[in-house]
């Protein structure tokens, strides 16, 4: 039980870390297209 409880814990860490990353660069993306009006790939 203990070890499901683990493995459920690291996927869920690697489901938030993968969100941020994806936040964090969706906001570089905006700024970059405001800053040099250039659409983001």
């Amino acid at each position: 039980q203990l070890l499901s409880n683990v493995r459920e814990s690291a996927m869920v860490g690697v489901n938030y870390s993968f969100l941020y990353r994806l936040h964090v660069s969706d906001l570089v993306c905006t700024n970059h297209k405001m800053i040099n009006s250039m659409p983001c790939v």
